[in-house]
């Protein structure tokens, strides 16, 4: 979420509740304040900046909005608390007043030099009648000593997918806010090895949704694919985006199409021959009622289309994954509608596109694949969520199967609430880590991390995020010094935010 989007959040947060406040017990002269003095709202009400590298920054934004219809005269902005020193304005001008019903955003640096919690607070000093007024600030240092670096960072935007870049650092793929032209956009984040924002590139190309996933291709640019159209309402097409190591448009795709109806894209994986495979779905032409197949769509190195292929029956498929085999052909994961339910769904093809076999895996409730990797042997393992079996409520769902699609064995992990696997990926020790969501840990929706053996078998799990929803979308593992992960979070700010952690082998952060 962009400055601009979150300052109309804020704005509209702050009328309703002064507008909440005026019917009360408390009477008003029409004036938006019972002593005609201004009143201030400082949002967020306490702001996090999360585990950062010694030495290392972070920067987040407040807001001071005057919320009421007299001129606030601010006479002193000032940070203390028992780590002030470690908190510092990024512009030296500050305002002196704000009109009314309007507000003003600053932004903070946080800059801890060692391990350890700080925190501060800045305190604003004005007409209002609650003057002086007080933000909460909290920050955590992280330690690189070991010569591995770990971190929790909060961005604008979202972030769906995460890959690792040639010089140590890391490629986000989600969505922003243009600036001028208020569009939500795709968008590509280029981070270094400490997890500070490099560069932020917007594609106009792609409007009213999200880049959901990428690929740094072998040239050391990167590929990304989402869904773009000119409105909410409007029919949606498969957009594809290869980029250069800086982000700059090398090729695009922004109208494929096969019909009248919304083309998807979920997935983008390099193939061995140098092009690439987008998975996703498609209206099913056969049926009513919107339903969808599953479809491939194989891209050329020059971005041409070589061919498309659908997938599925009079019922509705839909492809989330997709993975090369060894012999150049592809398995995709995703869901297919059995009535008024859905099965875990798995097809593997030929590298032409022809069907070898389809699998449906689950029982009589709700069961879905959203991610799939290639296992040893040439086997291949699929996460997702079910419904039909485990701990209570939605669980973690994981099947293994042979090359011939046979399933080897099945696990759920869970805590008895709502909990879904969104990616998986092999581990160092030839077991695997799933990232996705929970809601059994007393919070709204938190990041989770489950660790297993090569069988399935649980070894950990670990949660991240605060009050708020927050959630993993991709998981990577880095060069033998444990993960990162692209998620979002909606715990420390209005709105919700993209969340990228680094940490360590056993998920936690040093």
């Amino acid at each position: 979420m962009n400055n601009f989007v979150r300052n109309l959040c804020w704005v509209l947060f702050s009328i309703l509740l002064s507008l909440g406040n005026s019917g009360c017990s408390e009477s008003t002269e029409g004036n938006g304040s019972s002593t005609g003095k201004p009143k201030v709202l400082l949002s967020p009400s306490e702001v996090y900046f999360g585990h950062i590298p010694g030495g290392q920054s972070a920067e987040r934004t407040f807001r001071i909005y005057n919320s009421s219809d007299q001129i606030l005269r601010i006479s002193d902005i000032s940070i203390g608390g028992a780590n002030a020193g470690l908190f510092s304005f990024s512009s030296s001008e500050l305002p002196d007043t704000i009109t009314a019903y309007t507000g003003v955003n600053l932004n903070v640096l946080f800059k801890p030099l060692t391990t350890g919690d700080f925190s501060g607070t800045v305190s604003v000093v004005s007409n209002a009648e609650t003057s002086p007024d007080i933000l909460d600030f909290s920050g955590k240092g992280s330690s690189s000593a070991s010569g591995a670096i770990y971190f929790e960072r909060i961005f604008r935007g979202n972030a769906e997918s995460v890959g690792l870049t040639v010089n140590n650092g890391y490629i986000l793929a989600g969505s922003t806010t243009d600036t001028l032209t208020e569009d939500r956009v795709g968008a590509l984040s280029r981070m270094d090895e400490y997890g500070n924002e490099i560069w932020i590139r917007g594609y106009p190309g792609i409007k009213t949704a999200a880049l959901n996933d990428l690929a740094p291709t072998d040239d050391g640019g990167y590929i990304a694919v989402g869904t773009t159209g000119s409105s909410l309402t409007s029919k949606q097409y498969i957009y594809i985006v290869k980029t250069s190591q800086d982000g700059d448009t090398e090729w695009e795709i922004k109208d494929f199409t096969l019909g009248s109806s919304d083309e998807i894209a979920e997935a983008v994986v390099q193939t061995t021959d140098g092009g690439f495979i987008v998975a996703g779905s498609t209206q099913n032409t056969g049926a009513t009622g919107g339903l969808r197949d599953a479809l491939l769509v194989k891209i050329d190195a020059g971005g041409n289309v070589s061919w498309s292929q659908r997938y599925g029956s009079s019922e509705g498929e839909y492809a989330t994954s997709v993975v090369e085999t060894d012999d150049q052909g592809f398995v995709f994961t995703g869901y297919q509608t059995v009535g008024q339910s859905f099965d875990l769904y798995m097809v593997r093809t030929g590298p032409d596109g022809t069907l070898k076999w389809e699998k449906r895996f689950g029982g009589a409730d709700r069961d879905r694949g959203n991610s799939v990797i290639r296992a040893e042997q040439g086997d291949f393992i699929a996460a997702g969520y079910t419904l039909s079996a485990g701990a209570g409520g939605q669980d973690i769902y994981v099947v293994k199967t042979d090359s011939a699609g046979n399933l080897k064995w099945s696990q759920t992990y869970g805590s008895g609430f709502n909990d879904e696997g969104f990616s998986i990926i092999r581990t160092n020790d030839q077991g695997y880590l799933i990232a996705g969501v929970t809601e059994g840990f007393g919070q709204l929706q938190d990041v989770y991390l489950v660790k297993t053996d090569n069988t399935g078998n649980f070894s950990w799990e670990k949660t991240w995020g605060g009050s708020g929803e927050d959630g993993a979308n991709c998981v990577r593992m880095v060069r033998n010094e444990g993960y990162v992960v692209a998620g979002y979070t909606g715990s420390f700010i209005t709105g919700t935010e993209a969340y990228f952690l680094k940490v360590d082998n056993s998920g936690n952060i040093q």
